[in-house]
């Protein structure tokens, strides 16, 4: 699963530790963890390995499913 968009993973970060406003440190470290997810897929890609774009969230588990078992 990859994450497109590197302002979701600040936004993930900040709700999960409760912060209103992201410090500087924070911003960075969502950086550095989008830029590695970044490197993650292509890796992956490069391997043959099924990768799915985290959004749309309403429809992910079917994404993931289908990217695991496709259908013959």
């Amino acid at each position: 699963m990859h994450e497109p968009d590197v302002g979701e993973v600040l936004e993930a970060m900040r709700a999960r530790a409760g912060w209103q406003v992201s410090p500087p440190r924070q911003i960075k470290l969502s950086e550095v963890c989008w830029l590695f997810g970044n490197w993650v897929r292509e890796q992956a890609l490069a391997e043959g390995l099924p990768v799915v774009d985290a959004p749309p969230r309403a429809t992910l588990a079917e994404r993931v499913l289908a990217a695991i078992h496709p259908l013959p």
